[in-house]
C-alpha cells in the first residue's frame, strides 16, 4: 500500500453506496457511519478538506481523525473537524429538548458526553500546536470544562499563548491543578522544563505551589532546583505561598538539601529566601552533608561557604553519628574536607554511633581507587592530622587582629581594591596577598608561626593546609573580599 494512498481505497465495494449517500442525501445506517470513520480519519491525515466535509456531512464518525489532523498538522481539516462537532453538539442540545426520536441519525451521531470527549480532544490537539484561535473557538464551545489534558499538552510544549488562555477559562481553575499520568500538575511540567513564564502564569491563576507530585511527592520548587532552573526557582520563591520545608523524594529532603548537591546561585537564593540551613531529611542528614557529596571542583567550597555564612551547624550528625566531615572523607571530597576545616572548623574527633572518626572512614564510599585516588586520600589525611594546630592558629588571629584592628581594616581595603581593580583570576594569589596584609598589619610572620605554636606535623600536605588558612584569613579580616575571591574558584 503506497503512501500516497487516497480514501476511496478504503471503500472498496462501497462506493456506491457512499455516492448515493452524498449525492441523495441518503440516511446512512448506523453500521456504515462506522464504516465512514476510516476514510475519514484517512482523509484528516492527508489533507482533504473537502472530502472530509462530506464525509462528516454523510454521518461519518469522527473516530480518531482529531488526532491525525493534529499529528499531520492539517490545521484546515481541523477546523472543518471542529466546525461539524460544534454543530453535532447544537444538534444534540435540540434532540434533548424535543425528544424527536424520529431525528436523522446523521444527526443523532453520539451522545453529550462523547460530543464533550471529541471537544476535550480538539482542544488538546490546538493546545500542542499553539492554534490560538481554535483553542478560543472551542474554549467557547464549552471544551474548558475538562481542559486538564489540553493545559497539560501546551504547558510541555512550552506555548504560553495557548496555555494562557486555557488556564485562565472558566474551568481553569481545575485545569491548573489536574495531574498527568505521572501525577503532575501543570506546574510541575512548567517546572522541570525551566518556563518560569508559563509558571508566573498558572501561579497568577491560582496554581497550587506547594502540591506533591505523584512519584515522591516532590513540589514544583523541589524539580526546578533539582533540575537547576535558576529562573522558575526565583519565580516561585517570590510567591507569597511557597513552603521552604516541604520534604520529597525518597529521602524526604527540603529543596535546599537538593541545591546543595547543585550551584551556588541555587543555594544562596534558597538561603536568602529563609530557607533552614540546619534541617533534617529521613535520616537527619542536614544540606551541609549533601554539599560534602558534592564532586564539582568548582561549586562544592563555594556551597559549603554559603551554607556556613547562613549558619549552618558544620559537627550536625546524622542518625548514625556522621558528620559533614565524615561523609566528605568517605568520598574522598578533598574540596570539601579544606573548606569544612578552614572555613567551618569543623571537629575532626567527633565519633560516629560505630565508633569511628572521619580519618577512619577516608574512601569507604569511594568510587575509584586510581593513583589520583591515592593522592587525595593521603591529603585528605594531611588536613585532618594538621588540623589541630591550624585550629589553635586561628583562635589566636582574631586577638591579633582586634588589637591591629584599624591597620589591618586599612590593608584589607587597600589590596582588595588593587585586587578588583586587576581583576584577579587567581584564587590561591588573591587569598595569599590579602592574608600578608593582614599578617603584616598585626605584625605576625607566616613562616614562623609553628615555632610559636609549637610542633606540627610536616609533610606533603603542608603547602596546600597554608593555602587553606590563608583563605581563612582573607574571610575572617573581609567577607566581601573573601566573596569576590571564591567566585573565581
Amino acid at each position: 500500500m503506497s503512501s500516497t494512498l487516497q480514501p476511496r481505497e478504503y471503500l472498496r465495494g462501497h462506493e456506491e453506496a457512499l455516492v448515493d449517500a452524498l449525492a441523495f442525501q441518503h440516511i446512512p445506517s448506523g453500521k456504515w457511519c462506522d464504516s465512514l470513520t476510516l476514510p475519514l480519519e484517512s482523509a484528516a491525515k492527508h489533507g482533504q478538506t473537502e472530502f472530509v466535509d462530506k464525509l462528516l456531512y454523510a454521518g461519518a464518525h469522527f473516530g480518531r481523525a482529531f488526532d491525525q489532523a493534529s499529528e499531520a498538522r492539517r490545521w484546515s481539516v481541523l477546523r472543518v473537524l471542529i466546525s461539524h462537532l460544534m454543530m453535532r453538539q447544537k444538534t444534540i442540545v435540540y434532540n434533548d429538548l424535543s425528544r424527536d426520536d424520529e431525528a436523522p441519525h446523521s444527526i443523532r451521531v453520539a451522545s453529550r458526553d462523547v460530543m464533550e470527549g471529541l471537544l476535550v480532544t480538539a482542544l488538546r490537539c490546538a493546545a500542542k500546536h499553539d492554534k490560538t484561535s481554535i483553542v478560543k473557538d472551542l474554549l467557547s464551545a464549552g471544551a474548558g470544562v475538562d481542559s486538564g489534558d489540553a493545559l497539560h499538552a501546551a504547558v510541555a510544549a512550552g506555548f504560553l499563548p495557548s496555555a494562557s488562555l486555557i488556564a485562565r477559562d472558566a474551568g481553569g481553575y481545575c485545569a491548573v491543578r489536574a495531574l498527568n499520568d505521572a501525577g503532575k500538575t501543570p506546574l510541575h511540567v512548567a517546572a522541570g522544563r525551566g518556563y518560569a513564564n508559563i509558571a508566573s502564569e498558572l501561579l497568577a491563576c491560582r496554581a497550587d505551589v506547594n502540591a506533591g507530585s505523584g512519584s515522591g511527592n516532590v513540589t514544583a520548587l523541589h524539580r526546578a532546583v533539582r533540575c537547576e532552573h535558576m529562573s522558575v526557582t526565583k519565580v516561585l520563591l517570590c510567591h507569597p505561598g511557597i513552603c521552604l520545608e516541604a520534604t520529597g523524594g525518597s529521602h524526604e529532603e527540603t529543596a535546599l538539601h537538593m541545591a546543595a548537591q547543585k550551584t551556588v546561585q541555587v543555594v544562596q537564593a534558597l538561603v536568602d529566601s529563609g530557607a533552614d540551613v540546619n534541617a533534617g531529611d529521613s535520616v537527619m542528614a542536614t544540606p551541609l552533608h549533601n554539599a560534602a557529596f558534592n564532586l564539582s571542583a568548582s561549586e562544592c567550597g563555594r556551597v559549603i561557604g554559603a551554607l556556613l555564612d547562613a549558619g549552618a551547624n558544620v559537627n550536625a550528625v546524622t542518625m548514625g553519628g556522621r558528620t559533614a566531615l565524615m561523609r566528605a572523607c568517605s568520598c574522598v571530597n578533598v574540596v570539601a574536607v579544606r573548606t569544612l576545616l578552614c572555613l567551618g572548623n569543623a571537629d575532626e574527633t567527633l565519633r560516629s554511633a560505630d565508633g569511628k572518626k572521619a580519618i577512619d572512614v577516608i574512601g569507604v564510599a569511594a568510587f575509584s581507587q586510581d593513583a589520583v585516588d591515592a593522592v587525595d586520600r593521603q591529603e585528605i589525611r594531611t588536613l585532618l592530622l594538621r588540623a589541630p594546630t591550624e585550629r589553635m592558629w586561628r583562635r589566636r588571629l582574631p586577638v591579633l587582629a582586634l588589637r591591629y584592628g584599624q591597620e589591618v581594616e586599612r590593608r584589607v581595603r587597600e589590596t582588595g581594591a588593587r585586587l578588583v581593580a586587576a581583576k584577579a583570576e587567581s584564587t590561591l594569589a588573591a587569598a595569599k596577598e590579602v592574608a600578608e596584609a593582614v599578617a603584616k598589619a598585626a605584625r605576625v610572620d607566616f613562616k614562623r608561626r609553628r615555632l610559636d605554636m609549637g610542633p606540627t606535623h610536616g609533610g606533603a600536605g603542608s603547602e596546600a593546609t597554608d593555602n587553606g588558612v590563608m583563605i581563612w584569613v582573607v574571610r575572617m579580616a573581609s567577607p566581601e573580599i573573601f566573596r569576590y575571591i571564591m567566585s573565581f574558584v
